[in-house]
């Protein structure tokens, strides 16, 4: 079984991070799924039910940088729940504490981060949010290595323009709210609030809606 592991997690994690990170994941009997692309979140964490122990859950389409500060965010809530269970907010000062403890080692110990990333990264440990995607630099620096070079970033489709997400829906961009776009699903005619750093797809037939 660990070595079915091994060989699955080469595909999402950086080489230096993949033993430390099965150790976690042993040690914790952690049941790690990859799942599709989710637009709202990038991964969750779900504490020990009846018989099921601990689960997280993570974007398979994330890169192997964004991929492991996932896991590690959810792992970070996985040491809260076991010390303070449900009595703490999700990204309160427990969190940011145990965040920034549990993600030191891979930036110091194994080295695992290029310099690109690991200078905004240090600056986003400063006082992380509930998700990277709040701190526009390193949100810039990690999806440099994305390998979509046929994707853009939301802020860069116009105004009114037609775009698809990885999950393959079809949005309208709407107005900028702060950091957020609001977009129409075009088929349901659903709105929702997208980021600005968003990756999608422009379609083809023209860079506008009607």
């Amino acid at each position: 079984m660990k070595n079915i592991l091994h060989n699955q997690l080469k595909m999402f994690l950086p080489s230096k991070a993949l033993l430390p990170v099965l150790k976690i994941i042993n040690k914790y009997k952690i049941e790690l799924i990859i799942s599709n692309n989710r637009l709202t979140k990038l991964g969750d964490y779900t504490s020990p039910i009846k018989e099921k122990g601990h689960i997280i859950t993570i974007n398979g389409s994330l890169n192997k940088y964004n991929f492991l500060i996932t896991f590690l965010h959810e792992f970070a809530h996985l040491k809260n729940w076991l010390l303070f269970k449900d009595k703490i907010y999700p990204h309160g000062k427990e969190w940011k504490k145990e965040f920034s403890k549990v993600i030191k080692p891979y930036i110091y110990t194994y080295n695992v981060f290029p310099k690109k990333i690991k200078l905004p990264l240090l600056d986003y440990l400063t006082d992380p949010a509930s998700t990277i995607y709040f701190h526009e630099f390193l949100t810039r620096a990690i999806k440099e290595f994305d390998k979509k070079p046929k994707s853009v970033l939301l802020e860069d489709v116009p105004d009114n323009g037609i775009f698809k997400t990885e999950n393959g829906e079809i949005f309208k961009k709407g107005a900028l709210l702060r950091s957020r776009y609001r977009c129409l699903l075009v088929p349901k005619r659903r709105v929702y609030l997208l980021d600005a750093l968003t990756e999608v797809r422009r379609t083809r037939g023209g860079e506008k809606g009607v």
